[in-house]
């Protein structure tokens, strides 16, 4: 920030050593740091991975050890039983972060970095543009089916037929305005 870089904050949960604590001391970490972004992740037990291999020694994978194939596995869920918290919960503190972080309020709070989000026109601009649609997309893909099913491809579909056009002309008109304003040729 002191540099005027934006800083996307990318957080990770379901660690053996992660409990209930640890969800709301992070989110209030990327809202008082004022980061432009941020991504809260469940840790995800890929096949050969070492990670995977101790989880299934354990007897602690979900979904019979095969979450991207099976049919009940959700996107944004846990696929493995975490030591301090169940599963159920991790999911439900990882949607209750991006739902916090993505907030209305939390957006407002943030915006107000003089050294990033409001050196200038075009940067607030990318900021408030941004962030809405980061809110909508991260929220509406919780609990999607992977894969391409009939019904993502409708949610895809709306997305880009009913979010992009209603932005395009305000967009346009404000990195017009954001690129004279700051004399680029």
């Amino acid at each position: 920030h002191e540099r005027g870089i934006m800083v996307n904050g990318s957080f990770v949960f379901g660690f053996d050593h992660d409990d209930e604590n640890v969800f709301d001391r992070t989110v209030q970490f990327g809202i008082e740091a004022r980061l432009e972004t941020a991504t809260y992740t469940i840790l995800t037990p890929y096949p050969g991975t070492p990670f995977y291999k101790q989880l299934q020694a354990e007897g602690r994978l979900l979904y019979d050890g095969k979450w991207w194939l099976h049919p009940g596995y959700r996107f944004n869920h846990a696929a493995f039983i975490p030591k301090h918290m169940s599963p159920e919960k991790l999911t439900e503190m990882a949607y209750y972060l991006r739902r916090t972080f993505n907030s209305p309020p939390s957006i407002f709070q943030r915006a107000f970095d003089f050294k990033t989000n409001m050196r200038n026109p075009y940067r607030f601009g990318i900021y408030l543009i941004y962030n809405p649609l980061f809110r909508k997309e991260t929220l509406k893909k919780q609990g999607l089916q992977l894969g391409m099913t009939n019904e993502s491809i409708k949610t895809f579909l709306f997305i880009g037929n009913k979010i992009f056009p209603f932005l395009a002309l305000p967009f346009l008109i404000w990195l017009g305005i954001a690129l004279l304003w700051s004399g680029w040729r």
